[in-house]
């Protein structure tokens, strides 16, 4: 589901757009004017640049719609653009998406900081933790210059605190005291990701472009690194202590084999020696299984909110 949206429109003339119907919050010495549109539950922002003739409209829509971003379907937010497309007298669907948002909110069993703590890299993307001041993880997040690929707990956002425990309390098959991750694709430069030159609101809006989005949400989640669990293989009852503790140590430590080949190196241990030591840490490590921990793994969920979102009719 969409959550943020930032679309603009090039050479607009200013009479042709119903500014009265705007609350003018401020404006720059660059011709930038600052609008707000407050028919919705959170406003949405305005940019007009007067030099440039450049109208740029950005925010939540769920928000916006409807005072919260936990389940929104697209036929929602054709209704919610449709709307602003009247109070503001123009057609929105000309517009050009420059970024956007779009994820899901999961119900998890789970802590959800453990389950962020545990999705560990993304390929060719920078990996950025978040912490409360009590350093409580509550979201992470992996960047490149394009794209943001989130995952946080919504309880610890500033807009979820926001919401009212009435609109909550209205929130079908939510449960204000459960555990949640959302998931999410925050898309900074719509072109250069999607590699097409431009992209308009209405081929956003299309059902083919959304099973897309949803495609690939599921598609970057799948290519996270996540923690594995070390298992003894079965038959093996009664484990000794060694094989104890190495389960213990492969839980906090996956590549521990490295680890100690490494600290063998830095003892200067003759060639002999090292190769033997080498050859006892592997066959010992051979015998544990690394299987993927399903406390973490949250695609299965992500499919199922996702195809969810796809048979559901709001009227």
């Amino acid at each position: 589901m969409t959550d943020f949206l930032k679309f603009r429109k090039l050479y607009v003339c200013k009479d042709s757009f119903a500014f009265e119907n705007l609350e003018l919050t401020g404006q720059n010495r660059f011709g930038c004017q600052f609008y707000s549109l407050t028919g919705g539950f959170t406003p949405l922002k305005i940019i007009f640049n007067e030099r440039t003739g450049i109208l740029t409209i950005e925010g939540s829509i769920p928000f916006f719609w409807q005072g919260h971003n936990i389940g929104f379907q697209n036929s929602q937010l054709l209704k919610a653009l449709e709307y602003c497309s009247e109070v503001l007298c123009t057609n929105l669907m000309d517009f050009e998406v420059d970024s956007f948002e779009f994820g899901t909110v999961l119900s998890v069993e789970a802590n959800p900081g453990y389950i962020l703590k545990n999705h560990l890299a993304l390929p060719k993307h920078s990996f950025h933790p978040h912490f409360t001041k009590r350093g409580e993880l509550t979201g992470i997040e992996f960047s490149d210059l394009i794209r943001k690929f989130k995952m946080y707990n919504p309880k610890f956002s500033p807009a979820f605190k926001k919401i009212s425990l009435e609109i909550k309390s209205g929130i079908q098959d939510f449960d204000p005291k459960g555990n949640f991750v959302r998931v999410e694709n925050h898309v900074i430069r719509a072109g250069p990701y999607l590699q097409i030159r431009k992209l308009s609101l209405d081929q956003y809006c299309k059902d083919e472009f959304q099973t897309m989005l949803k495609t690939d949400l599921m598609g970057t989640y799948n290519s996270i690194q996540k923690k594995e669990t070390f298992v003894l293989p079965p038959g093996i009852e009664k484990p000794s202590v060694n094989q104890l503790l190495y389960l213990i140590l492969l839980e906090e430590r996956p590549d521990l084999r490295k680890e100690m080949e490494a600290k063998m190196k830095a003892l200067n241990l003759d060639p002999v020696t090292y190769k033997n030591r080498q050859n006892k840490i592997r066959n010992d490590l051979k015998q544990f299984e690394a299987l993927p921990d399903k406390r973490i793994n949250l695609m299965p969920l992500l499919q199922k909110a996702l195809t969810d979102i796809s048979e559901k009719t709001v009227i």
